[in-house]
């Protein structure tokens, strides 16, 4: 079995603490392999055979992390360059450190600023200053996790199903069983209540099937928006079309809500109704005067029989979106393009 390479690990700081008695750098290296991580510090060669500059350059270039201890004397040694007892080396390293950073457009992600315990983020090298550090011993499981490649804590990106989708909400069988015959408006001339807009069928028992198949798909109130109704007045007003269709992007939007899928297609199915009543545009106008009160109208079902209108108040249902407009603005991207088969390709 192919065993995974573990990362090295050069660990730079000063001398000064390790002559005031900073036992911990050594411990720390000690844990570290330990724990898996190919660590190296001084301290563990007496004489590297090509030199202590060599072995430092070759140290902090080709190890996989470098930490940098962050101490008041590192600080001061690399930064302020003062003269500190055994400093030069340090300030060697940070020198070293730094050239590296900047020669590789300050993308960093090798070099990690390491604090002591009771050590002060003022202490953090200016050019590391940017970058997460830890301070030990509160952050070694961080530390231990990001040097072991595990750092990034987002979940794995899922993959959705892609489904393209076909929308029944306009069913098109039970439509032409139910024989839609025109159109009937209920409105309050003082505008006190809400408008009702009803599809006049032949057939009720498709009728009810229709609007029972609606209201199971989109509920008694529309609020998502998820069905249209345009009416379409001629040029000559002559009379109006009136089409009733599903919305497909917030169609869309609820099945990818509900299947936890992404649509890339949605197929749907409209109905048109071309009406001629000689009342029928003082009616579209009025019910576009309401609408715009109301902002929603409701929509029920009723059936012509014997020359009178039966209503279904039952299977009535709340609509927010209807829209009103002439012939001659529809264009080919238009949701109305139904209304228009010659803009059809």
């Amino acid at each position: 079995m192919k065993q995974e390479k573990s990362p090295t690990v050069f660990i730079s700081y000063s001398w000064v603490e390790r002559e005031f008695g900073c036992k911990w750098v050594e411990n720390l290296a000690n844990k570290l392999r330990a724990d898996g991580i190919d660590a190296d510090i001084d301290m563990y060669h007496d004489s590297p055979a090509e030199g202590w500059t060599t072995w430092m350059i070759n140290k902090i270039k080709h190890s996989d992390f470098v930490l940098v201890v962050c101490t008041e004397s590192y600080y001061d040694t690399v930064n302020s360059g003062k003269e500190i007892y055994s400093g030069f080396g340090r300030r060697f390293e940070g020198k070293i450190i730094q050239k590296e950073i900047y020669d590789n457009g300050c993308i960093n992600e090798r070099f990690i600023p390491i604090l002591p315990p009771n050590g002060s983020y003022n202490h953090i090298l200016d050019v590391l200053r940017d970058y997460t550090s830890y301070k030990l011993e509160d952050d070694y499981d961080r530390l231990l996790r990001r040097l072991k490649g595990g750092d990034n804590k987002m979940p794995p990106l899922g993959k959705k199903e892609v489904r393209t989708v076909f929308t029944t909400l306009i069913d098109p069988v039970l439509w032409a069983d139910a024989n839609w015959l025109g159109m009937s408006f209920i409105m309050d001339k003082q505008f006190a209540e809400m408008p009702i807009v009803r599809f006049v069928f032949d057939n009720a028992i498709a009728a009810e099937r229709i609007f029972k198949h609606i209201i199971d798909n989109i509920g008694k109130d529309d609020a998502k928006e998820q069905l249209g109704i345009s009416f379409v007045t001629k040029d000559d007003n002559s009379g109006y079309y009136t089409h009733i269709y599903p919305i497909p992007q917030n169609v869309i939007s609820k099945i990818e809500k509900r299947d936890n899928i992404f649509v890339d297609k949605c197929f749907t199915i409209s109905r048109v109704r071309e009406i001629t009543p000689q009342d029928g545009i003082y009616n579209v106008t009025f019910l576009e005067k309401a609408y715009k009160i109301f902002n929603a109208c409701y929509v029920e079902p009723a059936v012509l029989i014997n020359g009178e209108i039966q209503t279904a108040p039952t299977l009535r249902f709340i609509c927010r979106n209807l829209k009103f407009k002439k012939y001659s603005e529809i264009t080919s991207d238009d949701v109305d393009v139904a209304v228009r088969p010659d803009l059809i390709l």
